[in-house]
């Protein structure tokens, strides 16, 4: 699949990102959605941020150059977890872990992350 190569090809800049937790691929075999989620906590994003989260340029446009690919678009939301571990609420109540006001938002979040979506054209598996 191209949108797949075309994420391999700028996966290891992602990853580079300071700060970044997980890069996740995710694909909807129902509204064929190939979509990407890089997280990394809240204090980190808006240094990314101010980077123009690179390499998004670049992927959204060999995104753009695929044929069967539309609708290419970003997103930004927060991630907030509320199923954690015993371990993880002791370090929360203990105040070794914080957790960041996202600047727009008046909700204290973990992680904020940015997607990068683009619909897939259907492909008959009969076509060979």
């Amino acid at each position: 699949m191209q949108a797949q190569k075309a994420l391999e090809s700028i996966l290891a800049d992602v990853k580079s990102v300071d700060g970044v937790k997980s890069v996740e691929r995710i694909v909807c075999g129902g509204c064929l959605d190939f979509k990407v989620i890089t997280s990394l906590p809240a204090e980190k994003f808006g240094e990314w941020e101010e980077k123009g989260f690179a390499p998004e340029s670049d992927f959204l446009e060999k995104l753009k150059g695929i044929d069967g690919v539309s609708l290419v678009e970003t997103q930004t939301f927060t991630v907030s977890s509320f199923a954690w571990s015993p371990k993880l609420m002791d370090r929360i109540r203990s105040s070794q872990l914080t957790y960041h006001t996202f600047p727009f938002f008046s909700l204290e979040i973990e992680n904020a992350s940015v997607s990068w979506t683009c619909k897939l054209e259907p492909v008959d598996p009969c076509s060979g």
